[in-house]
Protein backbone atom coordinates (compact mmCIF):
# COMPACT_ATOMS: atom_id res chain seq x y z
CA UNK A 1 0.00 0.00 0.00
CA UNK A 2 0.85 3.63 -0.06
CA UNK A 3 3.37 4.67 2.60
CA UNK A 4 4.05 8.30 1.71
CA UNK A 5 2.92 10.78 -0.92
CA UNK A 6 4.53 14.12 -1.70
CA UNK A 7 3.15 16.58 -4.21
CA UNK A 8 5.10 19.63 -5.35
CA UNK A 9 3.24 22.58 -6.80
CA UNK A 10 5.21 25.11 -8.82
CA UNK A 11 3.54 28.34 -9.85
CA UNK A 12 3.88 32.09 -10.23
CA UNK A 13 1.74 34.08 -7.81
CA UNK A 14 -0.32 37.15 -8.67
CA UNK A 15 2.70 39.41 -8.18
CA UNK A 16 4.87 37.40 -10.56
CA UNK A 17 6.88 35.65 -7.82
CA UNK A 18 7.95 32.05 -8.51
CA UNK A 19 6.70 29.73 -5.73
CA UNK A 20 6.98 26.08 -4.70
CA UNK A 21 4.69 24.36 -2.23
CA UNK A 22 4.72 20.79 -0.93
CA UNK A 23 1.92 18.59 0.33
CA UNK A 24 2.93 15.63 2.48
CA UNK A 25 0.50 12.77 3.09
CA UNK A 26 0.89 9.42 4.79
CA UNK A 27 -1.85 7.12 6.12
CA UNK A 28 0.29 6.84 9.25
CA UNK A 29 0.20 10.30 10.88
CA UNK A 30 3.43 9.56 12.75
CA UNK A 31 5.28 8.84 9.50
CA UNK A 32 3.86 12.02 7.99
CA UNK A 33 5.08 14.11 10.93
CA UNK A 34 8.52 12.43 10.83
CA UNK A 35 8.84 13.18 7.12
CA UNK A 36 7.91 16.84 7.59
CA UNK A 37 10.38 17.16 10.48
CA UNK A 38 13.15 15.47 8.45
CA UNK A 39 12.62 17.59 5.36
CA UNK A 40 12.28 20.77 7.44
CA UNK A 41 15.40 20.31 9.55
CA UNK A 42 17.89 18.42 7.46
CA UNK A 43 20.72 19.92 5.47
CA UNK A 44 21.35 18.07 2.24
CA UNK A 45 24.97 18.22 0.98
CA UNK A 46 23.83 16.99 -2.45
CA UNK A 47 22.05 20.32 -2.90
CA UNK A 48 25.37 22.16 -2.55
CA UNK A 49 26.88 19.95 -5.26
CA UNK A 50 24.47 21.52 -7.77
CA UNK A 51 24.96 25.04 -6.42
CA UNK A 52 21.90 25.59 -4.25
CA UNK A 53 21.33 26.14 -0.55
CA UNK A 54 21.48 22.85 1.42
CA UNK A 55 18.03 23.26 3.02
CA UNK A 56 14.51 23.21 1.56
CA UNK A 57 13.60 26.08 3.93
CA UNK A 58 10.08 24.78 4.57
CA UNK A 59 7.41 26.75 6.38
CA UNK A 60 4.07 25.26 7.38
CA UNK A 61 0.94 26.88 6.05
CA UNK A 62 -1.39 28.33 8.70
CA UNK A 63 -3.87 25.79 10.09
CA UNK A 64 -6.68 27.67 8.35
CA UNK A 65 -5.19 26.73 4.93
CA UNK A 66 -7.01 23.38 5.00
CA UNK A 67 -10.51 22.36 5.97
CA UNK A 68 -10.51 21.01 9.56
CA UNK A 69 -11.36 17.49 8.38
CA UNK A 70 -8.18 17.43 6.27
CA UNK A 71 -5.74 18.95 8.75
CA UNK A 72 -4.73 15.55 10.16
CA UNK A 73 -4.31 14.06 6.68
CA UNK A 74 -2.14 16.61 4.87
CA UNK A 75 0.81 18.79 5.76
CA UNK A 76 0.97 21.79 3.40
CA UNK A 77 4.36 23.50 3.31
CA UNK A 78 5.78 26.55 1.57
CA UNK A 79 9.23 25.81 0.14
CA UNK A 80 11.25 29.02 0.37
CA UNK A 81 14.29 27.50 -1.37
CA UNK A 82 12.65 27.52 -4.80
CA UNK A 83 15.87 26.42 -6.50
CA UNK A 84 15.45 22.93 -4.99
CA UNK A 85 13.38 21.16 -7.64
CA UNK A 86 11.78 17.73 -7.63
CA UNK A 87 15.13 16.40 -8.83
CA UNK A 88 16.69 17.50 -5.54
CA UNK A 89 13.66 16.58 -3.45
CA UNK A 90 13.65 12.92 -4.57
CA UNK A 91 17.02 12.00 -3.00
CA UNK A 92 15.99 13.85 0.18
CA UNK A 93 12.83 11.74 0.40
CA UNK A 94 14.86 8.62 -0.37
CA UNK A 95 17.22 9.49 2.51
CA UNK A 96 14.21 9.86 4.81
CA UNK A 97 12.72 6.54 3.76
CA UNK A 98 16.08 4.79 4.18
CA UNK A 99 16.37 6.17 7.70
CA UNK A 100 12.88 5.10 8.80
CA UNK A 101 11.86 1.98 6.88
Amino acid sequence: GLLLLLAMMTYTDGEGVFCRDLLVYAPDRGLQEQCVAFLSQESFPSFQQVGIEPSLQLQPFPPSALPPSWSHRLSPLRQLNTRASRKQLQPAVEAFMSSTC
